[in-house]
C-alpha cells in the first residue's frame, strides 16, 4: 500500500515477506477536475520484504488550488514473469491531494447552483386543460401535474426528454441483490417499495426565497413529509431539491435508496461523467474505480450477473451528462458528490419480487428508455456473505430526514 505524506512524497510499504519489489516499478499520474495533467516512473523501488520507503515524485509544483487534484500510482512488472507479461499492473490505488499541498491559484468559478429564478408561468387559456403548470425558459420547458405534484413533461430545445408516460419520482428502492436476498431485505425493507407517495398540497413558492414551486406529499404507507421544490432559472438550469422528513413517533426500517427516478428517452444513449470509473461503484465497494472523466454507452452499463439485480451504479459523482446521437441532453450536478446511474432496464424489470425466480438474463428485455436513477445516498452491498450478511453499520441508511438537491442544465452539442 501507499499514502501520501504531509510534505508531499509518497510511503510505499512492501507487504511482500520474502521478496523486494525490485521486479516493479511506479508510475504515476495526477489527475485535474478528472483530467490528466501530469504523469512520470520511478524505475527503481528500494523495498525490502515489510519494509517502508520514501519515493519523492515531482509533481507538487503543478498544483493550484483552483482545481480538484488526485495522484494515481500504479505499481507494474518490469519484464514478463512466468503467467504475467511486462506492464502488468500489480497494485494501484488514488489518493486525494490535500488542500495544504496546492499552490495559491485563481479562485475557482462556483457552478451555478442557487440563482435568481426568472420563470415564465404558462396559465392554462380557457378551454385548454388544466392539469399541468408550465414552466418556461429559453431552452427548456417542464409541465407539472396538479393532480400528482410530479414533472410528467421536460423539453430542452424543444426535444422531449421523458419517456412516454413517465414522470419524475422520488426512489427509495432498487432491485434486489443476491445478497439482499440472503439477508431477507427485499422483505425487511418492503414498505418503501411503494411508500404510498399522495400529494397534500402545490403551490407557487416565495419569490424572495428564489420563486418556483413546491408540492408536499404524504407517505401513507411510512408516514413523514416528503417536500420537493421545482426551480427554473434564467440560465435554464433546473433545480429539483427534495426533502424527507420522517415521523418521530414511527419506528420503520431503512430503505434502500434516496434520490430521483427519471425514465428518458432511450435516445440518450451517450454517457459522460466526472466520477468512479469506468465499472460500477457502490459506497462499500468503490475503491477499485478511480475518480476520473468517463465516456460511457447506457447498453454498456448493464453487468450480466447470474440472475437479474441492481447493477451501474456510479459513486462519487460530480457531474453526469446523458446526451442523443445529435448531441441533446441535459448534465445533472450536486454542490456534493452523489450516485447516478442509467440503464434500459427499470427497476421493476429487475426485480424478482418476494422470492428469488431465478431468472437469467436472457429472460428479460430492455425497456424502451433510459432510467435515470440519481441518489445522495444508497445502502451498501455488504459482500461479507450471500446468506445473512447485511451491510456494515456506517454504509446502512436508517429511517429518519434525508435531503437532495440535483441541478439539471440543457445540451444541445456534444462535450469535448
Amino acid at each position: 500500500w501507499s499514502r501520501l505524506t504531509d510534505d508531499g512524497k509518497i510511503e510505499v510499504r512492501n507487504e511482500n515477506f520474502f521478496t523486494d519489489l525490485s521486479a516493479y516499478r511506479l508510475k504515476w499520474e495526477i489527475i485535474a477536475d478528472g483530467e490528466r495533467v501530469d504523469g512520470g516512473m520511478i524505475n527503481d523501488l528500494d523495498v525490502a520484504p515489510q519494509q517502508t520507503c520514501l519515493v519523492e515524485i515531482p509533481f507538487v509544483s503543478c498544483l493550484r488550488d483552483e482545481r480538484e487534484y488526485f495522484l494515481n500510482i500504479y505499481f507494474e512488472l518490469k519484464s514478463d514473469q512466468p503467467l504475467l507479461k511486462a506492464g502488468h499492473i500489480a497494485a494501484k490505488q488514488q489518493i486525494a491531494v490535500p488542500d495544504s499541498l496546492l499552490s495559491p491559484g485563481t479562485p475557482k468559478p462556483v457552478q451555478i447552483y442557487r440563482g435568481s429564478s426568472l420563470m415564465d408561468v404558462s396559465v392554462p387559456a380557457e378551454g385548454a386543460p388544466d392539469d399541468y403548470i408550465e414552466i418556461n425558459s429559453s431552452s427548456m420547458s417542464l409541465f407539472i401535474d396538479i393532480k400528482t405534484g410530479l414533472i410528467k413533461s421536460w423539453t430542452v430545445y424543444g426535444k422531449e426528454m421523458l419517456a412516454e408516460g413517465a414522470k419524475i419520482t422520488p426512489v427509495f428502492w432498487r432491485a434486489p441483490t443476491d445478497n439482499d436476498y440472503g439477508a431477507n431485505l427485499q422483505k425487511k425493507l418492503a414498505v418503501w417499495k411503494d411508500p404510498g407517495l399522495k400529494l397534500k398540497s402545490l403551490s407557487e413558492k416565495d419569490a424572495a426565497f428564489g420563486g418556483g414551486f413546491r408540492a408536499e406529499f404524504e407517505l401513507t404507507n411510512v408516514g413523514g413529509l416528503l417536500t420537493i421544490d421545482y426551480e427554473l432559472y434564467a440560465n435554464s438550469c433546473f433545480c429539483i431539491a427534495q426533502t424527507y422528513k420522517a415521523d418521530s413517533t414511527a419506528t420503520h426500517p431503512g430503505f434502500f435508496r434516496f434520490g430521483l427516478q427519471i425514465p428518458l428517452k432511450s435516445s440518450l444513449e451517450n454517457i459522460r461523467y466526472y466520477g468512479r470509473g469506468p465499472g460500477e461503484s457502490y459506497v462499500d465497494r468503490h475503491e477499485s474505480e478511480f475518480i476520473g472523466i468517463y465516456e460511457q454507452s447506457v447498453t454498456s452499463q448493464y453487468y450480466p450477473y447470474i440472475r437479474p439485480q441492481e447493477t451501474g451504479n456510479k459513486t462519487d459523482v460530480r457531474w453526469f451528462t446523458l446526451t442523443d446521437d445529435k448531441g441533446y441532453g441535459i448534465q445533472a450536478y450536486s454542490k456534493k458528490p452523489f450516485n447516478a446511474s442509467a440503464l434500459h432496464y427499470t427497476i421493476e424489470s429487475l426485480d424478482e419480487g418476494p422470492e428469488k425466480h431465478n431468472l437469467h438474463n436472457v429472460d428479460i428485455a430492455p425497456s424502451n428508455l433510459t432510467n435515470l436513477l440519481l441518489d445522495n445516498a444508497h445502502l451498501g452491498l455488504g459482500c461479507v456473505n450471500s446468506w445473512g450478511a447485511i451491510p456494515e453499520e456506517e454504509y446502512l441508511l436508517p429511517y429518519g430526514d434525508y435531503s437532495f438537491t440535483i441541478v439539471f442544465c440543457p445540451i444541445k452539442k456534444k462535450q469535448k
